[in-house]
């Protein structure tokens, strides 16, 4: 059997090729003398005309991404829809025919054998979202970021213009917070000026994006003026004494320096940021205390903080509190002046108790038999006598009134 289908086959095989060749010979000539319709599907960019009937009375529009272009079935005879593609139609939306629902119908046309196509009968439309156009002034701040060359300083950032205004969408111009243009300072030595694109920030600090906004300048000039800077000690006086009982221990101010920046000349004599006494009163201290001072009230003329931002400073006084301790004194240690003559005086008790008071730590280095002192005798005649003792001690001490007795009598001729 499969012989007879083999014969059958490759009987006359050269007229069967012809044939087959002569049948896709007629069916080329046919197509291409007919040239039968198509259908194909193109897509275009919506343009939007008219926009000045929305902007002349305040308002804007968007658009969805999505509706930005339509998609359309376009039909032509087949030599015609080859030829074709996306850029040869052009969808428009006109805004004269925004409907009270924001939406505006769709037209297309081709620019290409506009008479020999068919554009789907489907209208097609877009959804616009419309809203209020606001216009909004704002002051313009110069900002420096990075830091000047080693010994230079930023004394002043200025800007020109100094205010902008800002049009466009409500939504987004009433997040605006504050505006901003931005100079990069880093490795400067000397006084520079530079254009710079305006930032602007939200509340939180964010910058806003500008793309759909339009600013009555697209860049502005910051002058940057830079000065000299030198690091200086700050330091406080006192006035006033301590209640008694009480020495000072320490008066300390933190931070102990500060960086200043101004003329060179001015920076030269100057050496000290000096709190005065004023400030810090000692008859009213009976504990330790702490106390915040602004020291820019306190710099020469023609200086200036580096950092405003330290214009404080803490100052901190620290006191001793002083206790007592009993010394027995020998009278042996005390001299005796103002005795008059033919008068000779000598000490009742071999030894004084006497209370002095000081720094638990001053009080050790005493030792009683190394403590003198005096009495006067000056116009005391013979007799028993109570006299006032004073002790020979330095400042830090103290001590109450002490007395001690002594007989005067007449010398032996």
């Amino acid at each position: 059997m499969w012989n007879s289908i083999k014969k059958a086959l490759l009987s006359n095989l050269g007229l069967k090729i012809s044939a087959i060749v002569a049948a896709v010979l007629l069916w080329i000539v046919v197509v291409n003398v007919e040239d039968p319709s198509r259908s194909k599907f193109f897509t275009a960019k919506v343009d939007v005309l008219n926009q000045g009937v929305l902007t002349d009375n305040g308002k804007y529009y968007e658009m969805k991404d999505d509706e930005s272009t339509v998609t359309f079935r376009v039909t032509a005879k087949r030599s015609i829809i080859e030829k074709l593609s996306n850029s040869d139609f052009r969808a428009t939306a006109d805004l004269n025919y925004l409907g009270s629902d924001n939406r505006v119908p769709v037209d297309i046309e081709a620019s290409r054998f506009s008479s020999q196509v068919t554009i789907s009968s489907r209208s097609f439309y877009i959804n616009l979202k419309v809203g209020n156009i606001q216009k909004k002034r704002f002051s313009i701040k110069a900002v420096t970021t990075g830091k000047p060359l080693e010994g230079t300083v930023v004394s002043e950032a200025t800007v020109t213009p100094n205010v902008i205004t800002v049009t466009g969408p409500d939504k987004i111009v009433s997040t605006i917070s504050s505006v901003e243009a931005v100079t990069d300072v880093t490795g400067i030595s000397k006084d520079i000026t530079d254009d710079v694109v305006p930032v602007l920030k939200d509340k939180a600090g964010h910058e806003i994006d500008a793309s759909k906004l339009t600013l009555s300048r697209e860049t502005v000039q910051v002058s940057v003026i830079t000065g000299s800077v030198k690091k200086v000690k700050v330091s406080a006086q006192t006035s006033g004494q301590l209640p008694d009982g009480y020495t000072l221990n320490s008066v300390t101010v933190n931070p102990g320096t500060v960086e200043v920046s101004g003329d060179a000349e001015a920076l030269n004599n100057l050496s000290e940021i000096v709190i005065p006494g004023s400030v810090i009163d000692l008859s009213s201290i009976t504990k330790d205390m702490e106390t915040t001072v602004d020291i820019s009230s306190y710099l020469p003329e023609g200086i200036e903080l580096v950092n405003p931002d330290h214009k404080t400073v803490k100052v901190k006084v620290k006191l001793n509190s002083a206790t007592s301790k009993s010394f027995n004194i020998p009278t042996a240690n005390l001299t005796i002046g103002g005795l008059p003559d033919g008068l000779q005086c000598e000490f009742i008790e071999n030894t004084i108790s006497v209370v002095i008071k000081g720094l638990p730590q001053d009080l050790e280095k005493l030792d009683s038999s190394k403590i003198t002192g005096r009495i006067d005798a000056s116009g005391l005649n013979a007799g028993t006598h109570h006299v006032t003792v004073t002790l020979v001690l330095s400042s830090e001490y103290s001590v109450d009134t002490i007395t001690t007795g002594v007989k005067i009598t007449e010398k032996n001729n």
